[in-house]
């Protein structure tokens, strides 16, 4: 699963993440940090590799994938 970490995030402009994610579940509301549909995110980690906000978290669902 991925999670924002807005507190990293300065919410001040359009996250250029939301590009990079195949699946585009990453939305974003006008210029505040960006968040996760988890229904549409494939934990591809390529929004980890983008920038900091996107973190990466091991959950018991996805240890056996």
């Amino acid at each position: 699963m991925i999670v924002i970490k807005s507190e990293y995030c300065p919410q001040n402009h359009h996250c250029p993440s939301l590009r990079v994610c195949p699946a585009g579940a990453i939305r974003q509301e006008g210029v505040k940090a960006p968040y996760i549909d988890q229904k549409k995110c494939t934990d591809c980690g390529l929004c980890v590799q983008s920038c900091r906000v996107f973190q990466q978290v091991v959950t018991p669902s996805t240890v056996n994938k």
